[in-house]
């Protein structure tokens, strides 16, 4: 279903001219832009098996729809047609992804306090200053250390002669777990060169080496335990 005031809604900002009350406007749109941040919060948890930070992204926004939700039904403000399920995609890569998320928060900043202005002194004021101070806070922080871990990983590879595009592959628990291990000892040996043709590998090969190791790990332990037992 298309909303009526579509293109208001996607621009952002209120229209004078509409007429429809100015905080019918200006909750329509705040709701409209984090129904926006949902979608893409949760399609990335699909696509990426719920990697962090977008499982917190996404609860925080369903909280935020909530939020506003409750605002409009008290304000007797009809909330608006969700379309983004059907709307929305992602580029093609992990990094490329964060980079996108951290351009819709900056964007989502600059509607929050587009929105406050506009409401002047009235109470929505503060409902969106509060919105504003919670993405500037919260939100971002978890994409930009996010973006950081990505490029670090990307340089790794990449001295590694492993494809920058390669860095961001999930290989299940274990291979990943075992790609960031050697990731560490490498940055901390100047081994990477050692570890690249392990990073390309297959996921079986990671996961059986992981296996291995554990198992190796568990034994000594055992035998260190005998032989403070005896």
């Amino acid at each position: 279903m298309r909303n009526t005031d579509d293109a208001l809604l996607r621009a952002g900002k209120p229209d004078p001219a509409s007429p429809q009350a100015l905080a019918h406007q200006l909750l329509r749109i705040a709701l409209f832009g984090e129904y926006a941040a949902r979608a893409f919060h949760q399609r990335m948890n699909m696509a990426y098996a719920s990697r962090a930070p977008f499982p917190a992204l996404a609860r925080r926004a369903d909280a935020r729809i909530s939020r506003l939700t409750r605002l409009c039904a008290r304000q007797g403000v009809a909330c608006p047609a969700d379309p983004f399920a059907q709307e929305t995609t992602l580029a093609p890569g992990w990094r490329q992804n964060l980079e996108r998320a951290l351009r819709g928060e900056a964007t989502t900043l600059q509607r929050l306090a587009r929105l406050a202005r506009a409401a002047g002194k009235r109470g929505l004021a503060d409902e969106f200053a509060t919105l504003h101070a919670e993405t500037l806070k919260r939100q971002i922080p978890l994409l930009q250390q996010a973006l950081q871990d990505a490029l670090e990983r990307e340089r790794a590879h990449q001295a590694a002669g492993v494809p920058a595009a390669d860095a961001h592959m999930q290989h299940g628990f274990v291979g990943d777990f075992m790609e960031k291990a050697f990731s560490v000892v490498a940055g901390q040996h100047g081994a990477l060169g050692v570890v690249a043709p392990l990073l390309r590998a297959q996921p079986a090969l990671l996961g059986g080496i992981a296996v291995g190791s554990l198992g190796l790990w568990l034994a000594r332990q055992r035998i260190h335990k005998q032989g403070k037992d005896s």
